[in-house]
């Protein structure tokens, strides 16, 4: 009898908590990737690599969102770094990064842009938005409203934001890749929502990168989804999401280079909190990131 009632108590248990035990997170060689021996072999670009600004999310003063102890710039930079490793390791791509890796500081490139390029990061500023009035008034671009409302840039954030888009556009970038983990707003930040699953926003079909960034979105969406499923958010359902308003993807038409913001996940997801389940995954997404890139460069070749 006693045994009889422990094995009811284990299986109740068990059936209502199994949901809740850590799910074990595939290693990179047990991904089914396709064969891209023929892709690596048409994509040779030796005259000149192709150039990848990788833009971990946020920084020291804003750090994005948070769970626990956890914050989206620090997870945003690991993840940076392990993809900068996987590029570099091709020796196709040249990577610059906008932040350290391990201190979380602007590099000191930056820094100094930041510095000595003020004037001309504001007057670049005004002059997008004053063109981009332009063609509002003359109808030559159409207003759209936005699929998810984002937090509203600070003077400070959105300085920084437009000098990474000068930058790219004065030092003919191939494509900027804005790195980003999402949250959700809840009553008690220390308990895991109920949204997970990643997202790409790009620029609205009407700007200048549009075409090319779409492309690149696509290709990415495609291998990020071996890995990882897409965001069950119901605004984010279509995964490849056009934005007029996101100064990272070229917001007033201001970049005229590809560019993505990669909601990676939400950063409450157990992968992404739980140490030891991160350092497993990130560079699974790292792998699926260089892999989403290298489809994309030999499409535009």
């Amino acid at each position: 009898m006693v045994i009889v009632v422990l094995l009811v108590t284990w299986w109740y248990w068990s059936s209502n908590h199994r949901s809740r035990l850590p799910v074990p997170v595939a290693t990179t060689d047990q991904i089914a990737w396709p064969d891209q021996t023929v892709v690596s072999a048409e994509f040779d670009f030796t005259a000149k690599p192709y150039k990848i600004l990788l833009v971990p999310g946020h920084d020291l003063v804003s750090r994005g969102g948070f769970f626990k102890e956890l914050t989206e710039e620090q997870v945003a930079r690991e993840l940076a770094r392990v993809i900068a490793k996987e590029l570099k390791a091709d020796g196709r791509f040249e990577v610059i990064t906008t932040r350290d890796y391990d201190t979380g500081e602007y590099t000191e490139e930056f820094q100094q842009y930041f510095s000595s390029a003020e004037v001309q990061i504001l007057s670049f500023r005004r002059t997008v938005r004053q063109a981009m009035d332009q063609l509002l008034k003359t109808g030559a671009i159409t207003a759209t409203e936005p699929a998810v409302d984002h937090n509203y840039a600070p003077n400070q954030t959105a300085f920084i934001l437009y000098g990474i888009n000068k930058w790219a556009n004065d030092n003919e970038v191939d494509l900027a890749l804005h790195l980003h983990f999402n949250d959700y707003p809840r009553e008690l930040k220390d308990h895991i929502g109920k949204y997970q699953g990643f997202a790409i926003y790009i620029p609205e079909r009407q700007f200048t990168n549009a075409t090319s960034s779409k492309i690149a979105g696509d290709s990415l969406a495609a291998a990020l989804g071996r890995v990882s499923p897409p965001s069950n958010f119901p605004l984010e359902a279509d995964v490849i999401i056009e934005t007029q308003d996101l100064i990272a993807v070229g917001s007033h038409n201001s970049q005229t280079h590809p560019a993505l913001l990669v909601e990676y996940g939400y950063i409450y997801e157990s992968k992404y909190y739980l140490l030891a389940r991160r350092e497993k995954f990130l560079p699974i997404l790292a792998e699926a990131t260089y892999r989403g890139l290298v489809d994309y460069f030999s499409k535009s070749k």
